[in-house]
């Protein structure tokens, strides 16, 4: 009762004031510490669980899995916890083997995970839902869509929590056809309104494209929060309606929420890719003064875009030394490309060879110092920098393009002719050439 009360004082004065050990007790001592994110306590009473030779049940399992989880704890002291699952027989036992999962996953160990997962003989949504977010937060997004897709034909039903990360995957993926399936299966599953799900539907519409559908499903919310908010402010302006993201941040303050860190980087990118300076400058000072939010880097990078676009390299100047922080990658690559585009080569270079040091592998830089040179009719030095992006084995990763049609990805790249389609289409058009001629 204490622990859950969060009286963990008391509830620990009362174990500790015990007679006899009782693994009930410690197990509610371990699970009360892991719901207010004491996960060193927690790990700290298994301890003295394992000294004392208490008999470790299926209850303190995963609560235990759920520490190495969340903690920054060695991956070999995590993993020692599955051996001794295995060695006391509790291998085989569907709560602990969820745990396991769920804890790999997060860990983001997929490999452990999945041999986990295909070794447990019943699985349920649970065990699912743990595989395909694990998936989703490590970036396998094609993967956490086939499993998704493995789990319905093995007749699991999604609940909202699968449901929102594989909203989240066809966002990154920018699969819009696939999204609307999850949507509408979601929506004849009769669960009720979720704000996880509504948020995850309104990313994915706006990272798609769709902002007509994103905004049917932000109008139809009944509670929205800044998450809600901030994901339609950033989808307008990476959509190139400036215009109606600002609109909707002075709506959003309206209603009484307060902007955060990530709002104030959609603002500010929608007012670098309109232009609108006085805005920016205007949201950028709020930031501090009037919300206490420090600028980050890439606050600083969206300013920086703005000047650079404008040629106002003076007050790119004044940017950078204001800075609170070391300017990042994002910072650099915003002044090398108002650099290029203004052909002011000084910044360029500058820009350029610390972008060779923060991000070693990157071909961008090279190839954009290069693209300048060649266009200061500077041949010699373009020369040189291709040059030495050869002798450092860094090659430009060739643009793609991409359309969904009938549930499939077709990808293109320039000048590409090995997709079918295109290898029949030339030879209509030769045979058309040859009966023309």
């Amino acid at each position: 009762m204490y622990a859950k009360c969060r009286d963990l004082e008391t509830a620990r004065a009362l174990l500790e004031g015990m007679e006899a050990d009782d693994v009930v007790s410690w197990n509610s001592m371990i699970v009360g510490c892991v719901r207010q994110g004491l996960i060193e306590e927690a790990l700290s009473f298994f301890g003295r669980m394992h000294e004392r030779d208490m008999k470790i049940d299926d209850f303190t399992i995963p609560s235990i899995l759920n520490c190495f989880a969340l903690s920054r704890t060695e991956i070999k002291i995590a993993s020692s916890a599955h051996c001794l699952i295995v060695k006391t027989g509790y291998g085989t036992y569907k709560l602990v083997n969820n745990a396991l999962v769920d804890m790999y996953a997060k860990r983001g160990i997929m490999d452990s995970a999945l041999k986990v997962f295909e070794g447990m003989i019943e699985k349920d949504v649970i065990s699912w839902t743990a595989l395909v977010t694990g998936n989703t937060h490590n970036g396998c997004y094609e993967e956490a869509l086939k499993l998704f897709c493995k789990m319905i034909v093995e007749g699991i039903f999604p609940d909202q929590i699968v449901t929102s990360s594989v909203l989240s995957a066809s966002a990154e993926l920018t699969l819009l056809e696939f999204g609307q399936q999850v949507h509408g299966n979601y929506i004849k599953s009769g669960f009720p309104s979720s704000l996880s799900v509504n948020n995850s539907l309104v990313t994915m519409y706006t990272k798609c494209g769709s902002l007509d559908d994103a905004n049917v499903i932000f109008n139809s919310m009944e509670i929205r929060d800044l998450i809600t908010w901030t994901t339609l402010i950033v989808g307008y302006a990476k959509n190139g309606k400036a215009k109606d993201s600002l609109e909707l941040y002075y709506l959003m303050i309206g209603n009484g929420i307060t902007p955060d860190y990530i709002t104030f980087i959609g603002l500010l990118f929608a007012c670098s890719h309109a232009g609108l300076i006085e805005e920016a400058q205007s949201y950028f000072d709020s930031m501090r003064a009037v919300y206490g939010i420090r600028p980050g880097p890439e606050h600083y990078a969206c300013m920086i875009d703005l000047f650079g676009r404008s040629g106002d390299f003076v007050k790119v100047e004044e940017l950078l030394n204001q800075m609170e922080v070391e300017p990042d990658a994002t910072v650099w690559k915003a002044i090398l490309a108002a650099s290029r585009k203004h052909g002011n080569i000084e910044n360029g270079e500058r820009a350029a060879k610390t972008l060779m040091e923060l991000e070693p592998n990157n071909a961008v830089p090279y190839v954009l110092l290069s693209n300048m040179y060649a266009a200061a009719g500077r041949q010699d030095e373009a020369a040189n920098v291709r040059r030495l992006m050869k002798s450092r084995n860094i090659s430009k990763e060739p643009g793609c393009s991409w359309v969904e049609e009938k549930g499939k990805v077709h990808s293109f790249m320039s000048e590409d002719r090995r997709h079918p389609r295109m290898r029949w289409k030339l030879f209509l058009r030769r045979l058309l050439v040859n009966i023309l001629h």
